[in-house]
């Protein structure tokens, strides 16, 4: 037995929509629209039979417990099916909505980005199949959005608007990620980091911008960026990224590097030994990682241990919580290894070791370039 969907599907919405599921149902209802041709139909009347009801998940209906969770079930009454995709939580909805577009409307997650629209249906057969999403592999999947220039000149303003962005974080929600980093050093009157927050996403952050701060060059141009001589300015910065972000889904990235995406020594040649370095990125976490737990209670955090960092650590130079979430990363080329800066390319393994405990992430590159040369346009 089928139950169909056609241009006369009747749809019900959870009341008192969160924004995410809001996002989530227009992209439905566009997909809808480009499938049969006109706009979906919604019922608000709880009492109205409807084809397709979306809601959160209530004990009956046996959806999987954890983090995320979404299922198919059919219902039926007097010989008619309903199709309810009910959600665990709210991005758990999300995916479900966003799956019942992928397998049943047929739509691509990457639709967008190949310029490949679902096909035009008169109606489409669905089988009578309850069914329940795996559990993820990963707490945290996400996307950095490091060549955000490339989003510029689509449009004249700047920096790029939510219809730039949009496409971005709806193809990362299509791919069941649930976190961004979303682009870097961009003007903070930006809506890049607003419109993820409202879409579901997780918010995390570059490691040259830790806590999701604004960059000390741009708060105080023409002073030392250095810690050592001014931390009463950096914990200011640091303390207004918390306080902006408190409420939202943040997995905080605690770091310390120099301006610009480099080694902090470069500019601050009294750190001229690997103790001194690893102790100052130590106490510097530290300080970041009590910052955030006054003001949010058990946060997720993490540090990336990445080029000169990761080989601090790896000599025990750096001491860091447990209970912070180690992310290494590869070098730029696929290799879990140190990056290189200029000639300096020891290719320390970016791995944790057996007796490394805890929670661990990759920060692996799709695209690179390391001012030197691009991972995919040179031999």
């Amino acid at each position: 037995m089928t139950f169909t969907i056609d241009h006369k599907t009747m749809y019900r919405l959870p009341r008192n929509m969160s924004s995410a599921v809001r996002h989530a149902w227009d992209m439905v209802a566009r997909d809808h629209r480009h499938v049969f041709g006109t706009a979906p139909s919604l019922v608000s009347d709880e009492t109205s039979r409807v084809q397709v009801e979306i809601r959160y998940a209530e004990p009956r209906d046996r959806v999987p417990e954890y983090p995320e969770a979404f299922s198919f079930r059919f219902a039926e009454n007097e010989g008619e099916h309903t199709l309810h995709i009910v959600g665990r939580d709210e991005l758990g909805l999300v995916y479900g909505m966003l799956e019942y577009s992928r397998r049943f409307l047929g739509v691509d997650p990457f639709w967008f980005w190949m310029d490949k629209y679902p096909e035009r249906r008169t109606a489409v057969q669905i089988p009578l199949e309850d069914y329940d999403a795996p559990e993820s592999y990963v707490r945290f999947r996400g996307w950095f959005v490091n060549d955000e220039v490339c989003l510029i000149g689509w449009k004249d303003e700047y920096p790029p608007t939510k219809e730039v962005w949009y496409p971005v974080f709806e193809a990362l929600l299509r791919c069941g990620g649930n976190m961004v980093i979303p682009g870097t050093d961009l003007p903070r009157h930006g809506i890049h980091a607003e419109l993820a927050s409202e879409m579901g996403l997780w918010i995390t952050h570059h490691h040259a911008e830790p806590l999701g701060a604004e960059m000390f060059l741009r708060a105080y141009p023409g002073k030392q960026a250095s810690y050592h001589q001014h931390p009463e300015l950096f914990e200011a910065l640091w303390e207004e990224a918390i306080e902006r972000q408190k409420d939202k889904n943040i997995v905080w990235v605690l770091s310390y590097r120099g301006q610009g995406d480099q080694p902090f020594w470069s500019h601050d040649p009294a750190f001229d030994t690997q103790e001194k370095r690893g102790d100052m990125i130590s106490r510097v976490v530290r300080k970041q990682y009590d910052m955030v737990r006054q003001k949010v209670k058990d946060p997720q955090c993490c540090i990336a241990l990445y080029g000169e960092i990761s080989e601090l650590y790896k000599a025990g130079h750096i001491d860091i919580p447990e209970e912070i979430i180690r992310v290494w990363a590869d070098n730029g080329y696929g290799k879990m290894v140190s990056r290189r800066h200029n000639n300096h390319n020891p290719r320390i393994p970016s791995l944790p070791s057996s007796e490394d405990k805890g929670k661990h992430g990759v920060y692996y590159h799709v695209t690179f370039h390391d001012l030197q040369a691009s991972n995919h346009l040179t031999m």
